[in-house]
């Protein structure tokens, strides 16, 4: 069997409109995070293996200065080469995850081969997530997930608030999931995961769907203990488990199937 796609973690791509889901780097700078390493994690940045390259310059939201056009990859994660300036120049900060893994490499970006990893690669959600502990991510589903089945038990209507989507991802599981898409050309058709994925006709998505009744970001699955939370991202045509409209979101279970335009969606176990 072929190995599961790779997921580079994305970090440090901004907002660009409001309710993108997306940070404002202006709300993460802090003059005493990280002062004693911060050079050391703004070299890695530096140094990482540039994965692509854009049309043209960035620059930085909080100065204007240039702030390079290349993406850079450490195997793991993946951002833009102005993440470097973001943290030395304005403090800016990372996910503690992040910081960690960086700190076991020693501070030196390891060697990536990439034209393998770009064969290994699945289209992947540019969102910066992770920006909180894992133990407040826990904090943060915890109250949302029994929201939201307060609302369901007293036949509140109302769309779910977003606290999962604004600033979190789904604390990795130790068993990962597998998605099987049918119905509509995709790709991949079958992938493992272990954290938040998207699912949509846009490429920018894990799992693209390339087909017109399915929206540019359609879906997002969240793996949570022994369950998969199903989120509508504001789809056009919604997400339908067991026949019914989703509303927000649902839990569903290993052998659950949703249907998203034409394409139903397995999820389960190897």
């Amino acid at each position: 069997m072929a190995a599961p796609p790779v997921l580079l973690r994305p970090v440090g791509f901004w907002t660009t409109r409001q309710g993108d889901g997306l940070p404002d780097p202006a709300t993460l700078t802090s003059k005493s995070w990280e002062t004693k390493r911060r050079e050391l994690i703004a070299s890695y940045l530096k140094n990482g293996a540039v994965l692509d390259e854009a049309d043209e310059l960035s620059e930085c939201r909080l100065c204007q200065e240039s702030c390079g056009y290349r993406e850079r990859t450490d195997g793991v994660w993946r951002w833009p080469e102005g993440l470097a300036h973001y943290v030395s120049r304005h403090g800016v900060k990372l996910p503690p995850e992040l910081v960690e893994h960086m700190a076991r490499q020693g501070f030196k970006a390891p060697a990536v081969d990439v034209r393998q990893l770009k064969e290994q690669v699945a289209p992947t959600d540019p969102r910066a997530t992770g920006l909180l502990s894992q133990g407040a991510v826990a904090a943060v589903l915890d109250e949302l997930m029994t929201d939201q089945r307060n609302r369901t038990a007293t036949g509140d209507q109302r769309r779910p608030g977003s606290l999962l989507d604004d600033a979190t991802e789904a604390i990795p599981v130790q068993r990962p999931w597998l998605a099987t898409v049918q119905g509509v050309p995709t790709k991949p058709a079958r992938i493992q995961f272990d954290r938040a994925i998207v699912l949509g006709r846009d490429r920018t998505c894990d799992v693209v769907l390339q087909h017109q009744s399915v929206s540019r970001r359609h879906v997002r699955l969240v793996p949570w203990r022994d369950r998969v939370i199903v989120q509508d991202l504001g789809s056009s045509n919604g997400v339908r488990h067991r026949g019914k409209l989703v509303t927000g979101q649902v839990e569903i279970k290993e052998g659950d199937t949703i249907a998203l335009g034409q394409a139903t969606v397995t999820v389960g176990r190897e």
